[in-house]
């Protein structure tokens, strides 16, 4: 769980400051549960710069609860919860601060927004919010107020979970669920899905220490966990925490979760002898492919091709490793794509939110989910929301067999007047007979 912050302060000598504005919202990294926002009453004065920075002045505070009253509040909203902010000592200094003051000693765990922004996606020109959001193109309707830019950085934090592919973010929360072993198996179960949505998604589940014991991929992921605890109890004995990311549907999640385990090179080890009786030759400006018993005739038909390519994408996908048959996969996609730019649109999270893989020059650029149009127009920006995915033959077999079941989300790529076929205008020379 977490708490995405963002704090206005009077501003003044450090110690000396005093907490203006609050908005905290609580999530649970798929939708928010729960909410604060509120000016504060501090009684004291607010610096002319942050008058005119916020547009907060003495007179809007007058009516507004003061600190103590919503102290209580705010631990509740904040309980069990990782702090996540934009430059979040800041605002875990001043409500330590404000705290302090009432002789409470206040502890939470923090992240900063800013740090994993620099680590996952890199290249921006300033880490500021300000810049952050205007590249990533998150529209901040109160910009220098704690709800616009908590908002804000709460979208940002959003992405941010979906670039994380080693699940470092995850797995530096610790679980807080650690009495559930006090409940009997029917509680314990209980307790375990409330949180768990009927939607599709990946889930993780997680040890006292943190350590996911197991992970998967479902389309109704409370009926998916349900049925692994009634049928695995020595599984549920140890989980303690389940953690979930929505991803709206069964592609982005197979996808997703390959990945996260591509992530780690030691559990996907191939056998780089698998193409040793092909050659893949360069003949005429064209990739061609041959086996050594077999050679397709030069007037093959662009339907033959594309059974033989789809016989070679299967035997390819056992074996995802772009490094081992790299023109291979070149080949195949340039005969199964429907463009050489495209996009795929998916049902997203939520009603309102479209998913998209974006295909560039043949090549995968990654995922992302947007609500307005206008942000798929901006794609300069929008790319760099993108979560990378691999280019190999396991997310581009995916990626057909989608197409091929629903054609309809094919859409034509942003400022492109490219017509998308089957992929028949695209020539080959040769392709390997089927075993």
């Amino acid at each position: 769980m977490y708490a995405v912050l963002d704090i206005e302060s009077s501003g003044g000598k450090r110690g000396q400051e005093k907490i203006i504005e609050i908005a905290i919202f609580r999530f649970d990294g798929s939708e928010v549960v729960d909410q604060l926002i509120s000016l504060v009453n501090t009684d004291g004065a607010i610096h002319p710069y942050v008058q005119k920075l916020t547009g907060i002045t003495p007179n809007m505070l007058r009516r507004a609860p003061k600190f103590h009253e919503l102290a209580k509040r705010i631990i509740q909203i904040t309980d069990g919860a990782v702090l996540v902010g934009h430059n979040v000592a800041f605002d875990y200094r001043m409500l330590e601060q404000e705290f302090a003051s009432l002789g409470y000693d206040y502890r939470r765990e923090t992240l900063d927004t800013i740090k994993l922004t620099q680590k996952l996606i890199p290249g921006l020109k300033s880490y500021g919010l300000e810049n952050i959001s205007k590249e990533l193109n998150i529209f901040n309707p109160q910009r220098h107020r704690a709800a616009g830019d908590a908002r804000v950085t709460l979208e940002l934090f959003k992405i941010l979970l979906e670039k994380d592919r080693q699940k470092d973010i995850l797995t530096r929360v610790k679980p807080q669920n650690q009495d559930l072993n006090r409940y009997h198996d029917a509680g314990k179960l209980a307790r375990l899905l409330d949180m768990v949505q009927p939607e599709a998604g990946i889930y993780y589940l997680r040890d006292s220490d943190g350590k996911i014991l197991k992970t998967g991929f479902a389309k109704n992921l409370f009926s998916e966990l349900n049925n692994i605890f009634l049928l695995d109890f020595s599984l549920k004995n140890q989980v303690v925490d389940i953690q979930t990311e929505l991803t709206g549907n069964d592609l982005i999640s197979k996808l997703k979760l390959y990945t996260q385990s591509h992530a780690n090179p030691a559990e996907f080890q191939v056998d780089h002898l698998y193409m040793s009786n092909w050659q893949i030759v360069w003949k005429n400006g064209k990739f061609a492919l041959k086996d050594s018993d077999f050679l397709l005739p030069d007037s093959v038909v662009a339907f033959e091709k594309r059974h033989k390519a789809n016989v070679l994408l299967r035997k390819l996908m056992k074996f995802p490793r772009p490094d081992t048959h790299e023109a291979a996969v070149q080949l195949v996609k340039k005969i199964m794509y429907p463009g050489e730019n495209f996009l795929l649109k998916l049902p997203g999270r939520t009603l309102d939110e479209t998913a998209v893989i974006a295909i560039e020059n043949f090549t995968v650029l990654g995922y992302g989910y947007y609500r307005l149009h206008h942000e798929l127009q901006r794609f300069k920006a929008f790319r760099k929301t993108l979560t990378p995915l691999p280019n190999d033959a396991f997310v581009i077999g995916q990626i057909i067999t989608w197409i091929h079941k629903y054609p309809n989300s094919v859409a034509p790529f942003p400022g492109s007047d490219e017509s998308l076929t089957l992929g028949e205008s695209h020539s080959v020379d040769q392709l390997p007979n089927e075993d």
